[in-house]
């Protein structure tokens, strides 16, 4: 019997430079073609990276809900200033639930990808989804983790945003997409 040896390394998810998570939120009626895009600028998490075993390895990410900003450029600053209330009081809930969580249950290779499925928590409502995220190496210690999921907001419990008797909607769908970078924590790698 053969004795297995793999190398198993924790790391941060921090903001830095280039780092970068979003939320994009596509327009109906009068709007379509047009995306509410919502950016958070405060997150951290952990990436648990097996390289030789992608299946042992794990992903947690926190991210305050409260810094929320938006980015659409469309709309006048008064304009997003009503958009970023919204979204904070209404549709979030920032006071009672600051915290947007995701953590997963399962990786598995796919391609130069990998398929991460795990728990994404909204306004304190915990549902599946499935992300892809490509790991790539951004120095001899950091990695780069780049990905996109989609998912409709009901299955959050939020409703689609319309006004004008619905001549200006929201769709159902919700596009996440991220670059994060990393960094080993406490520099040792696990042998299992």
């Amino acid at each position: 019997m053969s004795l297995t040896v793999s190398t198993r390394v924790e790391h941060e998810i921090l903001p830095a430079p280039g780092a970068r998570l979003r939320l994009k939120v596509a327009k109906t009626g009068l709007f379509s073609g047009r995306k509410h895009i919502f950016s958070f600028p405060r997150f951290r998490g952990v990436v648990r990276f097996d390289s030789d075993r992608p299946a042992d390895s794990s992903v947690e990410l926190e991210i305050d809900a409260r810094a929320l900003v938006v980015e659409d450029d469309w709309v006048s600053g008064k304009d997003r200033a009503k958009i970023k209330e919204y979204t904070e009081q209404q549709m979030l809930d920032v006071a009672r639930h600051p915290t947007l969580r995701f953590a997963s249950s399962a990786v598995q290779a796919a391609g130069n990808r990998v398929r991460v499925t795990g728990a994404l928590t909204v306004r304190g409502i915990s549902r599946p989804v499935e992300v892809s995220v490509l790991f790539r190496e951004a120095s001899a210690e950091g990695l780069v983790l780049e990905g996109d999921a989609i998912f409709p907001m009901t299955q959050f419990g939020l409703t689609p945003p319309s006004a004008a008797f619905g001549a200006i909607g929201t769709r159902d769908e919700m596009e996440f997409e991220f670059v994060l970078t990393t960094r080993p924590r406490g520099g040792a790698a696990e042998r299992d």
